[in-house]
């Protein structure tokens, strides 16, 4: 339950997230991260997700993400770069278990 109130909060209430946005989950396949690909891949957001493994690729995929970027083997911020023609994402979900490096923090704008 504690799940699925964290996505609400983050998605809803930090930022509400629009229909036709893209937003970049980490750790997609984990317990927040599937409750969020479904949540936002009904709402209408392109996901972007990350993961450290193929099979919790296959995960992401089957949950929803437009796109998966396996974190240990790409440059998360050139891929995101790569998808989102070089906007980057508007929204961002940040691991609190581990501080992103500053590579990954490009990934993310600000404003439209």
């Amino acid at each position: 339950m504690l799940q699925g109130m964290t996505v609400e909060y983050l998605v809803q209430r930090t930022f509400p997230v629009q229909p036709g946005q893209t937003v970049l989950w980490h750790a997609a396949a984990g317990g927040v991260g599937q409750i969020a690909l479904q949540w936002l891949s009904a709402m209408g957001v392109q996901v972007i997700a990350t993961v450290g493994s193929q099979a919790k690729a296959e995960i992401a995929r089957s949950l929803g993400a437009a796109h998966v970027i396996l974190y240990r083997e790409e440059d998360v911020a050139a891929r995101v770069k790569e998808i989102t023609g070089g906007r980057a994402c508007r929204w961002c979900s940040i691991r609190w278990a581990r501080i992103l490096s500053n590579r990954r923090w490009t990934a993310w704008r600000r404003g439209e």
